[in-house]
């Protein structure tokens, strides 16, 4: 399908972080990967109640890709995968995968929400 491949977003994934021997927080290694597919406007919904507090639809995104974005993962020490888009930073808040329902074709729904507008997101 050509729409899964109309938008290019460049992520920013973060390896396992842990705690180093003095207690401090060291961050996973960071990579990059371009994903393609289609963004959209985060519409009005059932999916409005998963927007963090402060985050607006107007700061919300869709975006549907055969490539794997991943939120947080407190079990994993993992963080959110990041974006810009138009300049502004955007990251990970939900993320599902279609390739177990039997359609015929396997992707993510990705929900990204501006970093700026929710201190908890930073």
């Amino acid at each position: 399908m050509k729409l899964l491949r109309a938008n290019s977003l460049t992520f920013t994934s973060y390896g396992e972080g842990s705690y180093d021997d003095d207690g401090l927080w060291v961050a996973g290694a960071e990579t990059s990967f371009v994903a393609k597919g289609s963004l959209q406007p985060h519409n009005l919904g059932a999916s409005r109640q998963v927007l963090p507090e402060g985050v607006t639809e107007t700061d919300a995104k869709k975006f549907f890709t055969k490539d794997r974005v991943l939120t947080a993962n407190s079990l994993t020490n993992e963080q959110a995968f990041e974006t810009i888009i138009n300049g502004f930073p955007y990251v990970t808040i939900a993320s599902g995968d279609w390739g177990d329902t039997g359609l015929s074709l396997d992707h993510y729904s990705v929900i990204l929400a501006r970093k700026d507008k929710n201190e908890d997101l930073t």
